[in-house]
């Protein structure tokens, strides 16, 4: 359930809570730490375990135009945090004022709860939070005291070389290309979900290969190239393999169309799939994206990229 205040979760019978804070883009293996010892804590103070977070993202408020993409759409988020055993997501707007208040007025106000009593809290150790980022773990602790909830600072996962686990280091790798990185930091393979849009309708009538394109709803792009993938269609019981392409389609676009298309070819698949949410895991990248001299030299190439995707995926 989706909330906008913890005083809300009185409407659901939930008068004691205990809440994880973050803004938890990636749901990554650091966040389920986290969340991990929400449930220890809500356990132990007999409090139902929420996660609290803000939207839009602080860094789109503090930041604007510099902020960098998230790795997740909100949807997402939402339901990697139920899966991780939040009952209850409490999304407060996060807003200019808000980000100015006294570190203890944005705790204060986070935190107001009405009639349902907040017995815990948790958060990771190196959260900052209020005017300046100023407000410290350190801080929460004193608070903690005199608004009587217990609290505990939760260590940063660290990877094998000693780096905390961050959504920074996230995007930096999959914008590199190094997804088994990625995908090493989330504790998940790494997708990308998008829209289905209408394109040129080039790739069935010309070429043979009917193309998904997406509309992405939120994630980093990994380089510009041809990727083998596993496709989540709804409607499908199954994960389907396919080939994914993310560039500027040079051989079929003019350069007057700069901006960069993520399109899907899903093997065995011509349903219509407009105006859906498709997911798509690359799992190897094939090749560059390249110009090609005519229609049937790229068409050609196009079948070779279906068969290694297809053995890529299926083995063989």
């Amino acid at each position: 359930m989706i909330l906008e205040s913890p005083g809300e979760l009185a409407r659901f019978g939930v008068l004691k809570a205990a809440v994880a804070i973050g803004t938890f883009d990636g749901v990554h293996r650091g966040h389920r730490k986290l969340l991990q010892e929400l449930l220890s804590l809500a356990s132990g103070t007999g409090a139902v375990p929420c996660a609290l977070t803000f939207h839009p993202h602080p860094r789109a408020v503090i930041a604007g135009k510099k902020a960098p993409p998230l790795l997740i759409s909100e949807a997402e988020k939402y339901r990697l945090l139920h899966e991780a055993g939040a009952e209850h997501v409490i999304v407060l707007p996060f807003t200019e004022s808000f980000s100015r208040l006294h570190p203890e007025e944005f705790i204060r106000r986070t935190l107001n709860s009405g009639s349902v009593q907040i017995r815990g809290v948790c958060v990771g150790s190196s959260w900052r939070f209020g005017a300046g980022a100023s407000g410290t773990a350190e801080d929460l602790q004193k608070m903690s005291e005199k608004y009587h909830f217990v609290f505990r600072a939760v260590e940063e996962s660290r990877m094998p070389d000693g780096k905390v686990i961050s959504s920074t280091l996230i995007r930096n790798a999959v914008m590199e290309g190094e997804l088994s990185l990625a995908e090493q930091m989330l504790g998940r393979k790494y997708v990308l979900a998008g829209t289905v849009v209408h394109g040129m309708g080039l790739a069935s009538s010309k070429l043979g290969y009917p193309t998904a394109n997406l509309q992405m709803e939120a994630g980093i792009l990994p380089p510009c190239g041809v990727y083998a993938c596993r496709v989540s269609v709804p409607g499908l019981p199954e994960q389907r393999s396919g080939v994914m392409s993310i560039g500027y389609a040079p051989s079929v676009r003019s350069s007057k169309q700069p901006e960069i298309r993520v399109e899907v070819h899903i093997h065995g698949f011509n349903g219509d799939l407009y105006g859906k949410i498709i997911s798509s895991e690359p799992c190897l990248y094939l090749r560059r994206e390249m110009k090609f001299a005519s229609l049937d030299e790229l068409k050609r190439q196009i079948a070779e990229d279906s068969e290694k995707a297809y053995r890529t995926v299926h083995g063989g």
